[in-house]
């Protein structure tokens, strides 16, 4: 099994460094929620992230009964699979590995836990504090100053009770107590 420090480390200066190719697209956008994507196993990770005016164009073009939906809106916005590709194509600043790597190494690690359920919550221990680590904060606000997203690890398999366990401890500080909220009742529904 890698060391779970070593894996962490690995995380985060993986997150690190997509954060600025994956967000560049988003430039001059209000970048509202960045999301690790795993599976209830947790043996995979991916990057994403979504904006007000990109949430905006996916509504529009929607056909329109589902543009006046408001639940349709609701998921676009909380619900990262609808967000396109995230970190998939995007090469990490510096030479840094990129996270389809060090997906594989969690893929390791879980295969060499002798007990499933308990690396299930290891694993996304691990993830939430990749996604919350301070150079992780630090490098998204270089790269889209004013933006304060909602942190969220969420299972692409839609286990939803890890997901509001993530929300409730990455976001527990965060200056828009009214957006968490919403996330955390998307997620709880």
């Amino acid at each position: 099994m890698d060391d779970l420090d070593a894996l962490l480390e690995r995380l985060v200066t993986s997150i690190a460094a997509t954060l600025g190719p994956l967000l560049a697209p988003y430039a001059g956008e209000q970048v509202y929620a960045v999301a690790l994507l795993t599976d209830s196993d947790v043996t995979t990770v991916g990057l994403t992230a979504h904006s007000e005016e990109a949430l905006a164009r996916l509504v529009a073009a929607l056909p329109g009964e589902d543009r006046d939906d408001p639940g349709m809106r609701t998921h676009l916005r909380w619900w990262p699979d609808e967000w396109g590709d995230g970190d998939l194509g995007v090469v990490p600043e510096g030479g840094a590995e990129p996270l389809a790597r060090v997906s594989d190494a969690l893929a390791r690690a879980a295969d060499a836990a002798p007990d499933h359920a308990r690396w299930r919550s290891t694993g996304r221990t691990l993830l939430d504090a990749a996604l919350g680590d301070a150079r992780v904060r630090a490098r998204h606000a270089e790269v889209a100053p004013g933006s304060a997203p909602v942190l969220l690890v969420t299972d692409t398999d839609g286990a939803a009770g890890p997901t509001v366990a993530s929300l409730d401890a990455l976001d527990r500080d965060h200056p828009e107590p009214a957006l968490v909220a919403a996330a955390r009742a998307y997620f709880s529904a």
